[in-house]
């Protein structure tokens, strides 16, 4: 087959053009570096144990007890082996470093999406660029959100997949679309996915309205019948993580939850006030067009804005303005703005104007609703109504993650727009009135953000308010401890000028000027993109400049305000990623003594921080930990019992108590010593605090009592003694039998070997015994005493409990993740057929083509 090398031209500049982005973007991946993501760092402890039983034994660990004391391994690290396309997902990269390749395939999924519709190639490749250097893209890749960052990248192929199947090209489109979709799950981001979702039902009411009109209605039919098939195909390939996930979330916080004093939004999803914590404010949507609109990051002032800081005359007052965050929107925080380009914007609203393509309403249509989603919380008229009535809306929290639907639509539409001036360009009059209106409607916009600041957004939030009084408050203890009394009010009086008065308005005099400089930035790029447009449209200059120049454009606008948020200081060796924790002398102390493998609370960073804190999970078998997809019974137990037994710890020590008195302290905390948490962290400096009346791995209750229902166990499991006594729900009492406990003060229960995936015990008594385990009760794990399997039964809300007979026993615990086994299996079959029929396709093309060449050659 020869070659066009003419038409294949383009092809190798894009090629040239994204490899020469991702070595200005991430230019120390050359020298073997990696990025270092806060995300992967708690990925990287909460993974720890099962990563080194994988090292050590070569098999798969289905529980990591390092993490709230013993959770499923699902949502932390699992190789689901069945599906093969995660295989084909790193030839979809090139193998790059993944970091590069989410990018590449970003890029080359929006530029495939441009050539099937024909679009021009040039523009196509000014799209892809835009596309891809989106700012939250790069913030997301920055701060570890791997599995967005690699879905967002497989929404383009995916899409232009579906439209050419409604198009006719049934077997390649279908199979494109299967292909695709299975990538795209693969990327394991069901939030993303669901998002995307949305954009495909839309498209597919287009196409019905367009078929009636169109009297196509067969075609539409025939083409959704594909589409489903194909959907069935990759959710067979990925049904491995997705039924794992499904069965696994029933038991989460996204699960139902027992307890009927819990709010009623918690037995159908997450609370509103979780889901709404991260909504973009409805003014910040301007950081579209001008990406310091609200400050842009969550960082102190300082770290880009030294020179701004010199208008602060007194030394102490620019310490804390320049310590204070630059962002003022109205999210909690940010790691960065949603920047789609002032030029994409400015010619999206050209494209809006002046492109007839079809595909713009959907797409214009999606991008708009995903704006109004974005808001969350601050457009509740309709965002209650998706939580309320959208089946699934309400299990997903961050709103401004919708956005990535905008990012998508806006240079799509841009592409429409520049493809229209480039080939209708005889339609000038037309072109020039609309040129002016999308130059008035963004270039106009940054012009008047920059003359008059003030007019349009605040630079001092809410916020800024509580967190001046906090400062406040931390200064008045401070001046209590150490000021004379007499000098006391005066020094409050200092302060109190400082962060009621001054402050703020440095703080607003700073903000104003990064406002005004990214204002001024945004109208210098659209008066060059509208120069360029205008010299083209009087035919000054020809359409590869034109075209040249927006690429240009776009990298000059897009890679510098990229870098703001990820340069070479988000890159460390290899090494550190792989072993990104220093044990503290506390953690080395534990490790030494810990020989039994007990748990550990870290309290050193407050009750917060406790289980909210991934690293000490990295070191030690952790009561605490970060999750976003903990147990849901292990998060009711910390808030209506661990809370407040180390509140209780808490202020007792305050009070600065005696030994005896913490030792029955301790000796009372019955919910956390049947967690057989025997260290406490109170200090990174000091030695831990050692508990002695942790009750061990497994022991013998004298007495058990059987509660009606969740609710009566929780509250219950706070009121016992957990050494002596197991409460039991009585949805268990089958197991219980007839027992009834003699008590046996020679009876023992020792662990003897302990494994991710199984835990082995010798028991030894007069008479049947009722033994409670201090393991985190999950449905896949299994008892066999002698090798005969033996029903487990939950007590005390999270453990695990079995009835034991008399006299002298080896016990087996083993984890059995059915789900998982069964699914891969799906996923195995799927996925083969699946690349069964892409190779056969591809067989077929190459016959046809011998077949056509060896008809012209005869």
């Amino acid at each position: 087959m020869k070659l066009n090398m003419k038409k294949l031209a383009p092809y190798f500049v894009a090629l040239g053009i994204i490899f020469i982005v991702l070595i200005v973007l991430f230019q120390p991946a050359l020298e073997g570096k990696t990025l270092k993501q806060d995300d992967v760092v708690s990925w990287n402890a909460n993974s720890a144990e099962a990563r080194d039983y994988y090292d050590k034994t070569g098999e798969q660990a289905f529980w990591a007890e390092n993490v709230f004391s013993g959770m499923p391994t699902y949502m932390i690290t699992i190789k689901h082996v069945g599906n093969l396309f995660l295989q084909v997902d790193k030839l979809m990269r090139l193998f790059l470093p993944f970091f590069m390749g989410f990018v590449f395939i970003g890029f080359a999924g929006f530029l495939l999406f441009t050539r099937v519709l024909k679009l021009n190639i040039w523009a196509g490749i000014a799209g892809a660029l835009a596309f891809a250097l989106s700012s939250y893209f790069i913030v997301i890749l920055a701060v570890g959100h791997n599995a967005k960052a690699h879905a967002i990248a497989y929404m383009a192929p995916y899409l232009i997949a579906v439209y050419m199947t409604y198009r006719g090209k049934y077997t390649l489109g279908g199979l494109l679309a299967a292909f695709f979709l299975a990538l795209e799950i693969a990327a394991n981001h069901i939030q993303i996915t669901y998002y995307l979702a949305f954009v495909v039902l839309i498209f597919v009411i287009f196409e019905f309205a367009w078929a009636i009109i169109d009297k196509q209605l067969k075609r539409f039919l025939y083409a959704s019948g594909i589409l489903l098939a194909g959907l069935i195909l990759a959710v067979g390939v990925n049904f491995s993580t997705l039924y794992t996930s499904y069965e696994y979330s029933k038991e989460t916080i996204r699960g139902k939850s027992e307890l009927t004093k819990k709010d009623a939004n918690d037995s159908k999803g997450l609370e509103k006030s979780y889901i709404y914590g991260w909504s973009y404010g409805v003014g910040e949507t301007f950081t579209f067009l001008v990406p310091n609109y609200a400050g842009g990051a969550s960082q102190p002032i300082e770290i880009e804005n030294k020179d701004l800081l010199k208008k602060v005359d007194d030394q102490q007052l620019k310490q804390v303005v320049g310590g204070w965050p630059q962002y003022w929107g109205e999210q909690p925080g940010t790691s960065g703005p949603v920047y789609v380009g002032a030029i994409v914007m400015f010619l999206f609203v050209l494209g809006l104007i002046i492109s007839k393509h079809r595909l713009k309403w959907p797409l214009f249509i999606a991008g708009a609703l995903s704006v109004m989603l974005a808001w969350g919380g601050n457009f509740t008229a309709l965002s209650d109504f998706f939580v309320d009535n959208i089946p699934m809306y309400n299990k997903f929290r961050t709103p401004s993650m919708w956005l990535v639907i905008a990012e998508l639509a806006i240079p799509f539409i841009f592409v429409l727009g520049v493809h229209e001036l480039v080939s209708n360009a005889d339609r000038i009059k037309q072109k020039m009135r609309a040129l002016y209106i999308a130059f008035g409607l963004t270039g106009g916009i940054a012009l008047l953000f920059w003359l008059s600041p003030g007019s349009f957004t605040s630079f001092y939030s809410s916020q800024d308010e509580n967190r001046a009084k906090e400062y406040l408050k931390m200064y008045a203890g401070e001046i209590q401890k150490s000021v004379p009394v007499e000098q006391q009010a005066e020094q409050m009086a200092f302060y109190s000028d400082i962060f009621e008065n001054k402050l703020p308005e440095s703080v607003v005099e700073v903000r104003t000027s990064i406002f005004k400089a990214d204002a001024m930035r945004s109208f210098l790029f659209i008066l060059a993109a509208g120069v360029l447009v205008f010299l083209f449209l009087h035919k000054k200059i020809k359409a590869p400049v034109l075209l040249g120049a927006l690429i240009l454009l776009i990298a000059i606008d897009m890679i510098p305000v990229n870098k703001r948020y990820l340069n070479n200081k988000n890159f460390v060796s290899k090494k550190k990623v792989d072993k990104p924790f220093t044990p503290s002398a506390v953690d080395q102390s534990i490790m030494a003594d810990n020989k039994d493998g007990s748990r550990v609370l870290d309290l050193s960073g407050g009750l917060g921080g406790a289980f909210n804190d991934a690293t000490p999970s990295y070191f030690h078998r952790s009561v605490g930990g970060y999750s976003a997809a903990k147990l849901m019974r292990y998060q009711e137990l910390i808030e209506n019992q661990i809370y407040s037994e180390v509140s209780m710890l808490g202020a007792n020590l305050n009070q600065g108590s005696t030994m005896g008195r913490v030792d029955s302290t301790l000796a009372n905390l019955g919910v956390l010593n049947m967690l057989n948490t025997k260290y406490l962290i109170l200090s990174k400096e000091s030695a831990p605090l050692i508990n002695n009346h942790a009750l061990g791995h497994a022991w013998f209750v004298d007495t058990y009592s059987v509660v009606e229902n969740a609710d009566q166990e929780i509250a219950r499991v706070g009121e016992i003694n957990t050494a002596t006594e197991a409460v039991v729900d009585k949805r268990f009492v089958g197991a219980l039998g007839n027992l009834k406990i003699n008590p046996d003060s020679t009876a023992t229960i020792q662990q003897t070997s302990y494994s991710p995936n199984l835990v082995t015990y010798t028991t030894k008594a007069a008479s049947p015994q009722l033994a409670i385990f201090s393991e985190i009760w999950y449905p896949e794990w299994e008892l066999y005493i002698d090798g005969k399997k033996t029903d487990l039964i939950r007590a005390n809300y999270v453990l695990r409990a079995a009835v034991i007979p008399a006299g002298e026993h080896k016990i087996e615990m083993k984890v059995h993740p059915k789900t998982f086994l069964s699914s891969t299996k799906i996923s195995l079959a799927s996925s083969i057929i699946l690349l069964l029929l892409t190779a056969g396709y591809l067989v077929s093309l190459f016959l046809k083509h011998r077949k056509e060449k060896s008809v012209t050659e005869e």
